[in-house]
């Protein structure tokens, strides 16, 4: 039998009764690795090891899940615990019984996440899960949502965390757009890919499907403190091509946003004029479109002003890097660059 965990998550608002009337588990964990996810966790007085592969890895991908489960004794426990990526994650989390053999489990977490409550309930199969009709006092389905997976909370450095937003398109260069990805949300930046074909499913320019986190429509530009393009020649054309999105570069460039290029992608910002008065590099034969920079000759990654650009897919980790030098400083950057063995 296969271990599959499956589950649905909702944000609670408020609660109308009092949770200390059912039964608790006062929760530690700690995280050794968030991809794959790789956790140790108290329950009172019982710990465990925790593998999960990724979401997707059985049927839904926001749904299911493989998860393996190892007991620990005390002394493994603490010892693992110094070793983890992030903060620890403290919750008290109350077993409410539902309808039809379920159970509710109401977290809600300790400081520095005090006042947020979810509520998770698993199931037997994922027509069970898409089937459930949730009590009244749940509040927004958040299942798969990220910023709500105790992973990425403890790797959150603080509640105000830098925001980016990376645009897929048909075509893009596979590595130049997740390398930037992985180091960001290593570093707790939290991280939205942003499809602007219409469907979540991107086409890379080597045959790699991906899938991005949200469509174009569904995101908050205005929150974002970073915008990046990935390249690859297709993928370049189709973002030129995109007008909304040469709206959104626009109006992030006049609130003095942080906008980032690789490979052919700078040439998006150039043709736009936005890099007028910067240096700015690209890849060889697409210089001629950005208009008005002063061409880096020679180098492989340029931060300049609130711009970042680079080469091509082989300086895909230095690309990552400056980002990271851009939004969180030096010190930051060097750190996750140490960590990949860069």
């Amino acid at each position: 039998m296969k271990n599959v965990e499956i589950e649905r998550k909702w944000l609670i608002d408020r609660l109308s009764f009092d949770p200390e009337e059912y039964s608790c588990l006062v929760i530690e964990q700690a995280y050794l690795s968030v991809s794959p996810t790789v956790r140790v966790r108290r329950e009172n007085e019982e710990y465990y090891l925790t593998y999960k592969g990724a979401r997707g890895t059985y049927g839904n991908n926001d749904l299911s899940h493989s998860e393996y489960n190892l007991p620990l004794d005390r002394a493994s426990y603490e010892h693992l615990k110094e070793k983890r990526d992030g903060r620890l994650i403290r919750k008290k989390r109350y077993l409410i019984p539902e309808k039809n053999g379920l159970t509710i489990e109401l977290d809600i977490f300790d400081v520095p996440y005090e006042g947020l409550i979810l509520a998770e309930v698993e199931f037997d199969s994922e027509e069970e899960a898409l089937a459930y009709k949730a009590p009244d006092w749940f509040g927004k389905d958040v299942t798969g949502e990220r910023q709500y997976k105790n992973a990425f909370m403890a790797l959150r450095k603080e509640h105000n965390m830098k925001k980016a937003a990376v645009f897929l398109a048909d075509g893009f260069e596979e590595i130049e757009g997740l390398t930037p990805v992985d180091m960001m949300r290593r570093a707790g930046v939290e991280v939205t890919t942003v499809s602007i074909s219409g469907s979540c499913d991107i086409h890379g320019s080597h045959d790699i499907i991906i899938k991005a986190d949200k469509l174009f429509e569904e995101v908050d530009y205005g929150e974002m403190d970073l915008l990046l393009l990935p390249g690859g020649g297709k993928g370049t054309e189709n973002l030129e091509s995109c007008e909304k999105l040469l709206e959104v570069l626009k109006k992030a460039d006049s609130e003095k946003k942080l906008l980032a290029a690789i490979c052919a992608a700078p040439r998006v910002l150039g043709k736009l004029g936005l890099l007028k008065g910067e240096r700015a590099i690209c890849f060889p034969g697409n210089e001629k479109f950005l208009e008005g920079a002063e061409i880096a000759a020679g180098e492989k990654v340029v931060i300049s002003g609130r711009f970042i650009t680079a080469r091509g897919m082989g300086v895909s980790v230095e690309f990552g890097g400056a980002v990271l030098e851009a939004l969180l400083g030096r010190e930051k950057a060097e750190e996750i660059l140490s960590k990949v063995q860069y």
